[in-house]
């Protein structure tokens, strides 16, 4: 088991057009020590980056918009080139794997995700090490 460590707070925008997942997301992030903003709306996620200077960008792949999650991605991408994203998706991660070429630093979580795997997802690719989940 690897020792659990105290990590930094990251402030993560969450682009989320499932209600309750984008309520529980948030709750739960901000409860691990995170800052957290979320938003069904493609366009006014790239709106609220511009405001809050996200560390990461959790995002649905397929949204209820005209933009898919890699849309808005792209488009805050062109604010913050390097940020990081975590694209959480029911599609098998294989196929957005070529699609996300572009993308990196970024990862897939498959749907139903568990809390854990969102917030290891989020560390990795802040280069922060997170322990396992007691239990």
């Amino acid at each position: 088991m690897v020792e659990q460590e105290v990590l930094a707070m990251a402030r993560i925008l969450i682009l989320e057009d499932e209600r309750s997942q984008r309520f529980i997301m948030s709750d739960l992030l901000v409860r691990s020590g995170h800052e957290a903003k979320s938003t069904a709306d493609p366009r006014a996620a790239i709106d609220l980056a511009e405001q809050f200077k996200p560390d990461v960008l959790v995002c649905d792949w397929l949204l209820k918009s005209d933009m898919t999650g890699r849309d808005a991605a792209i488009a805050i991408r062109a604010q913050y080139p390097n940020l990081p994203v975590v694209f959480i998706t029911a599609l098998p991660a294989g196929i957005l794997t070529e699609q996300t070429i572009d993308l990196r630093p970024c990862k897939i979580v498959n749907k139903p995700c568990e809390f854990f795997d969102l917030l290891l997802a989020i560390h990795e690719l802040l280069g922060d090490v997170v322990g396992e989940p007691a239990g």
